[in-house]
């Protein structure tokens, strides 16, 4: 089942994705399409994938000049990003979930609702059964991360339930020195944020 929302539309939800949950009313400039889950049944928002694509491409720049602190453990921050022209609206979060055992997720949203990239470091998920959306996912159908670094996609029609590991992406250069911090700076550089101004505050 599907149905559409014209333009303006104000959405009030609730988002879970894993132990991080968000509510926010976000609006809308453009068709929205709410598909249901093959695997869940609740409806999920949908985005084509060549747009998901190229908003991923799109440079981000922080949205103000405020400089806000690295969170300490159990805190987190969101940062508002834009494009060079400022239309387009972006959203960097950063969780410090546990400090000790480096558990922490950094993402990127597009209109606050579309997450176009989520690193889960030292987390855990289980990719859907399904055959896989792109040959990048062939042989990870089903595949569960137990403590493992991994990197989430937005795909249409699953949201950002697919992931793969970490480790398959040596080009954004995380490595295990880095400390959260690092890996932070590293994260967003690699989805095609321009710096971000967080202060470190602790040695993570």
């Amino acid at each position: 089942m599907e149905r559409f929302l014209k333009s303006m539309t104000y959405i009030n939800r609730t988002f879970q994705y894993d132990n991080l949950i968000f509510s926010e009313k976000c609006t809308s400039l453009q068709k929205i399409t709410f598909i249901h889950h093959p695997i869940i049944n609740t409806p999920l928002m949908n985005l084509p994938q060549i747009e998901a694509d190229q908003l991923f491409e799109l440079k981000k720049y922080q949205a103000d000049g405020i400089i806000v602190n690295f969170p300490i453990q159990g805190e987190d921050i969101m940062i508002e990003l834009q494009n060079d022209t400022g239309r387009m609206k972006f959203m960097a979060d950063i969780n410090n979930a546990n400090e000790i055992v480096r558990k922490a997720t950094f993402q990127v949203r597009y209109q606050k609702i579309f997450i176009l990239r989520r690193l889960d470091l030292n987390g855990n998920h289980k990719n859907p059964p399904d055959q896989a959306p792109d040959v990048m996912f062939e042989g990870f159908e089903n595949y569960v991360f137990n403590r493992e670094d991994h990197i989430h996609f937005y795909f249409e029609g699953y949201g950002e339930k697919w992931a793969l590991p970490l480790s398959s992406f040596p080009e954004i250069g995380i490595t295990l020195q880095d400390d959260l911090y690092d890996k932070v700076q590293k994260f967003f550089k690699y989805c095609n944020v321009e710096e971000l101004k967080i202060r470190r505050v602790l040695e993570l």
